[in-house]
Order: structure tokens, then C-alpha cells, then sequence
């Protein structure tokens, strides 16, 4: 199955050590059923929502993805997601919070669709967006880079094939269907194999230059060639809009611009000339101001009880902190993940609980078992034991 996903992570996820029962019992609750929970990913506060994009996209639950890739998003509950907010009158933005290796090639195709046909300004706001993430990010109005660090990119498909030779079994292949069984070890079946790959990455390089509005052939030279960019890299070569999340961004607009033919006026002017006009402008940004207060304190307060990072919130708010500021989002990440680890461990403890480690002091626990012996035995012969010592 071809990936569209960053390379250190599908090392990652390929060489993890299986997980304990425990860790799968976390991991189940955190993920819960297959696909089509928009809960599990989508925030709103106001008239604007977040869909957060985080670790590895799977169709189905990934426990590997979820403890040694960063996480495991659903692509069904990102799609459930969406459609929900496509469908919620009060919401007139939404947000896609990215920080993600990527992960499975096909169903990416159809999440970059989903976003490219949303009705309502979208922006993609990224930690980390490679491969799949990235596509998906590609299709939003506009692309923010949390910081200079963020990293973008990794256009391109991949898959992994076994060497033949180093194999216990051999695959054989019908007559007439040859190119069912590659053979990696042969120039015909990389051929083949690179064929399928070869489209996967025609559909990624056309989907991210429509939605970035650029030619194939620049996507293709000039957006990494497969490769990881930071964030200034990225803008450079137009891979993104703005680096960081105070930076006015002008985005792909989904309304229709429009010349009014107005003339510039200042408050000084509008005061002066309109003083009706001023103090009703007054008053309503006055509204508009305390609405947009407490729209902002609800948000960072329902992602603090989201993430258990409470803390974090109480900060942000005290601090004006804005809903899309760039380290109160990774800080809310960070503390939901530590909070995963966390309780991983302590399942871990509950389920080592009653296992009593060996003495260290080997005479003690020798002097123990001996005991142990010769008091079962004067048990058996009804003799009491209490005062004898065994030399």
C-alpha cells in the first residue's frame, strides 16, 4: 500500500517494539472506534472552529502510529468533521491545526477533495506538515507556518517492497498478470512498482498546484522535489502564505473582491464629520469587542479541558492571548500528549501491581526460603516451630 508519509516516521513506526496490553488498552480509549467521530478532532468556539490534524492518518485505529508516530488521526473523523462544520450556520472559519508526518496515500486524495470544496474560509496552521498533511493543508484558502522551525513538504508517494531473496516463501504471479507480484530485485519490477507510485505523485503535485495556484512543474522543482523545507524555504518558493500566526495572511479568498471606489478616512475625519456615525461605530466595536473577549477565554478554556492542560488555558487567557497563537497551540499538543504517556504508565504500574521483585540481598532471601520450608513442614507434623533456628 503506497504512503504518502515522512520517512523518519515510517522508520519509526517500522522498527517499534510491539506494544504491552496496556498500552493498547490507552490507545484504544484514546482513539476509540473506527472513523466518523468528529469529536475526536473538532473544537468550536464562536462562530470559528478548529480540526485538529495530529501524528499518523489512518483509515483505521494505529496503536504503532499512536504511540511512535506522534499520534494517529482517523481520516473518517476528519471528514465527519468537516462536514459538520460545513453544515453549522454559526461557523464562518475554520482552522486545520497541522502537525503530522502524513500517512496512508489513497484516502488523502479524497480529504484534500472534502477541504478544496469547503464553502467557508479555511486556513491550515502547521507545526509539521509532510506528505499527506501537507496535501491536505495545500487545499485550504491559506498556509501558516507556526514559526521558522515549522518543517512542509515530503511531495511524494512511497512504498516499502521485501527483497525476494531474503525471504522464506516466493510469490508467483499469474501468467497474464505479471505485475502483481513485482520483484524489487529486478529493474521490470521496480519499474512496475514505480509506475503505481508515479501516479499517486501526478495526483499529489496536481492537487497541491491548484490549490496553491502554481504549475505542476514548479511544484515539481521547486517545493522540496520530495524533500522537507523550513519555514522561510517554504515561503520562498510559495509553498505557504506567513510565518507565524500575528502575520496577516492574504489568503486564496473564496468571496469575490470588489472595488468600491471609496476614499480612505480616518477616525479623526469620521468624528469630525459624522459624529452620529462615529459614536454608533464606537458602540459596536465596543460590543463586537467584549463578544470577541469572551469568545476568546471560551476557547482556550474548552481546549484546556480537551487536552488537561488547564494550566496552559488559564495562562492564555490571563495573558489576551489570542485563540491561534503559536505556542499555546503547541503547549496544548505537548500536555495532551504528556498526559497520554502519563497514563500509559500508570496502566503499565497497575499492571505490574502484586509482582514482588527478588531480594537483593541474596543470604536474606536464601534464610527466607529455608525458613519458609522447615515451618510448612513442622506444620505437616503438627510441631510447633516458633524459637528454632536452622544453621
Amino acid at each position: 500500500m503506497p504512503w504518502l508519509l515522512d520517512p523518519a516516521v515510517q522508520q519509526a513506526l517500522e522498527s517499534a517494539r510491539p506494544l504491552t496490553q496496556a498500552q493498547i488498552d490507552i490507545a484504544m480509549a484514546a482513539i476509540g472506534t473506527v472513523g466518523g467521530n468528529a469529536e475526536r478532532v473538532l473544537v468550536t468556539s464562536g462562530n470559528s472552529a478548529t480540526i485538529s490534524i495530529t501524528g499518523v492518518m489512518t483509515t483505521t485505529p494505529s496503536w504503532m502510529a499512536y504511540y511512535f508516530g506522534g499520534g494517529n488521526t482517523l481520516y473518517g473523523d476528519l471528514a465527519a468533521a468537516i462536514t459538520a462544520v460545513e453544515a453549522d450556520d454559526t461557523i464562518e472559519s475554520v482552522d486545520f491545526v497541522i502537525n503530522s508526518g502524513g500517512g496512508e496515500a489513497q484516502p488523502a486524495v479524497d480529504l484534500g477533495d472534502m477541504i478544496a470544496a469547503m464553502k467557508k474560509p479555511t486556513r491550515a496552521v502547521v507545526h509539521t506538515a509532510a506528505s499527506a498533511a501537507y496535501w491536505a493543508a495545500s487545499q485550504a484558502d491559506s498556509i501558516v507556518a507556526v514559526s521558522r522551525a515549522s518543517r512542509l513538504g515530503s511531495i511524494g508517494a512511497a512504498t516499502s517492497a521485501y527483497k525476494p531473496s531474503e525471504m522464506s516463501y516466493m510469490e508467483i504471479a499469474s501468467t497474464k498478470a505479471p505485475n502483481k507480484r513485482p520483484n524489487p530485485e529486478t529493474e521490470e519490477g521496480v519499474a512496475v512498482i514505480r509506475e503505481e507510485l508515479d501516479q499517486f505523485h501526478d495526483l499529489f503535485a496536481t492537487a497541491v498546484a491548484v490549490g496553491r495556484d502554481k504549475s505542476i512543474e514548479t511544484v515539481n522543482n521547486s517545493f522540496g522535489r520530495g524533500g522537507m523545507m523550513l519555514a522561510q524555504q517554504a515561503l520562498d518558493a510559495g509553498m505557504i502564505d506567513a510565518i507565524g500566526l500575528q502575520t496577516e495572511s492574504k489568503p486564496k479568498a473564496k468571496a469575490e473582491a470588489t472595488a468600491t471606489g471609496a476614499t480612505t478616512m480616518d477616525l479623526a475625519t469620521l468624528q469630525a464629520q459624522h459624529p452620529a456615525l462615529y459614536a454608533q461605530v464606537l458602540a459596536e466595536g465596543h460590543k463586537q469587542g467584549v463578544a470577541a473577549e469572551l469568545d476568546r477565554a471560551k476557547f482556550h478554556a474548552k481546549m484546556g479541558e480537551k487536552t488537561g492542560a488547564t494550566g496552559v488555558a488559564f495562562n492564555a487567557i490571563a495573558a489576551g492571548l489570542a485563540k491561534d497563537d503559536g505556542e499555546t497551540m503547541a503547549e496544548y499538543l505537548t500536555c495532551n500528549a504528556n498526559n497520554a504517556d502519563l497514563a500509559g504508565r500508570q496502566r503499565d504500574e497497575q499492571v505490574l501491581e502484586g509482582n514482588n521483585p527478588a531480594s537483593a540481598d541474596p543470604k536474606a532471601a536464601e534464610a527466607a526460603a529455608v525458613s519458609s520450608i522447615f515451618s510448612q513442614a513442622g506444620a505437616d507434623l503438627g510441631l510447633e516451630m516458633e524459637g528454632v533456628t536452622h544453621g
